[in-house]
């Protein structure tokens, strides 16, 4: 009797995991796409503005964190600029308020960046400090289409 019982209960163990396993018909989640892969499949090089190696305070008025290398400083006169920085950003992050270290009124390539997240009450969460890279500048609907794309 004891036998039947476990052999019954074995056979029920397998029918829920066959339950739970997903079928080859399921398609799988899509992946997110990054900065590089927007920006390769929507714009070709040409369709970008000049690139410059510093970027006045005065002709932005505010920033956006794309992800852990990618910045948008959005301009007046329809102008926006994207910055690559050098290297991936430990800790940065989407929604992040950034901390910016101007000299002489102008950011500039290999100037550092860094990260608060003010969305958590304290003590705040702070990114590595990061340098800049040039600025790629790019029409307000070009950067629109680009932050669309990732919130997809």
């Amino acid at each position: 009797m004891q036998t039947m019982i476990h052999r019954a209960a074995v056979a029920f163990c397998f029918l829920l995991l066959g339950a739970c396993a997903t079928s080859d018909s399921e398609a799988p989640e899509e992946k997110p796409l990054t900065v590089a892969e927007v920006l390769a499949s929507s714009m070709d090089e040409e369709a970008y503005g000049p690139t410059r190696r510093c970027l006045p305070e005065h002709q932005y008025y505010r920033t956006q964190v794309l992800d852990d290398q990618h910045i948008l400083f959005w301009g007046r006169g329809n102008k926006v600029w994207l910055n690559t920085l050098t290297t991936k950003c430990i800790g940065l992050r989407p929604r992040d308020t950034l901390e910016l270290e101007l000299r002489s009124g102008q950011l500039c390539r290999l100037d550092t960046v860094g990260s608060i997240d003010l969305t958590t009450l304290g003590p705040y969460r702070k990114s590595a400090r990061c340098s800049l890279g040039d600025f790629r500048q790019m029409t307000h609907e070009q950067a629109k289409v680009l932050v669309q794309e990732l919130d997809r």
